[in-house]
């Protein structure tokens, strides 16, 4: 779904925030998850943002680990 939002030329101005605590547990589920999540973000790296925040942490030092 995302290649298709990506790919779409309509779509240009769509870009993608990762906060990483929360998306992580997604992305590297399996080695499968990781590598088609690498490549999607190889062939759009300007559509991506990393953030280096905390979403919802459980303590300070959780968040200042980040």
């Amino acid at each position: 779904m995302l290649e298709s939002v990506l790919s779409d030329p309509a779509m240009h101005d769509v870009y993608f925030d990762i906060s990483w605590d929360e998306v992580a547990k997604y992305i590297l589920a399996s080695p499968e998850s990781a590598c088609t999540t690498a490549n999607l973000i190889n062939r759009h790296p300007a559509r991506f943002l990393f953030k280096t925040d905390e979403v919802v942490p459980s303590g300070q030092e959780k968040y200042l680990k980040v």
